[in-house]
């Protein structure tokens, strides 16, 4: 994966073996969101070790730098997905099961969601440098 710390000396930060591997594996599971914890169980079980506390340093230091996305879905812990600008896209999360479901807008839509993040930036004085949309409901049975 070449290229992927471009730019990482630029923050006055060295490309660290830890911070390596975590990128590795999640940009090789680009449409998974994982917590820390699994982040360590997966490289644990790839007989890869590296301290919990590391990871947890670790994937706070990439999101940060905006490496990878940080999610918040409400389930008690942070999740974690390479941060691909192809692919950026929002989420449905199952009230119930827990699960989450990734969907894109059309560009009609992401133009009326910039939009309002203009209007909202103009009337409250703020600068909006990133956003999601999650929707919360039950998964129907069938």
């Amino acid at each position: 994966m070449p290229g992927f710390f471009k730019g990482f000396h630029n923050h006055g930060r060295r490309n660290t073996m830890p911070r390596t591997l975590i990128l590795e594996f999640l940009a090789s599971h680009p449409d998974k969101h994982f917590s820390a914890k699994e982040i360590y169980e997966a490289l644990l079980n790839n007989n890869i070790y590296i301290g919990i506390a590391s990871v947890y340093r670790n994937v706070e230091l990439l999101s940060n730098l905006g490496y990878i996305k940080k999610y918040n879905f409400d389930d008690g812990s942070y999740r974690y997905q390479y941060k691909d600008m192809k692919n950026e896209h929002h989420h449905i999360i199952c009230k119930e099961s827990g699960k989450i479901i990734d969907f894109n807008i059309d560009k009609e839509l992401s133009d009326k969601i910039e939009d309002l993040k203009k209007r909202l930036e103009k009337e409250y004085g703020v600068i909006i440098d990133d956003y999601e949309l999650k929707f919360y409901g039950n998964i129907k049975k069938e």
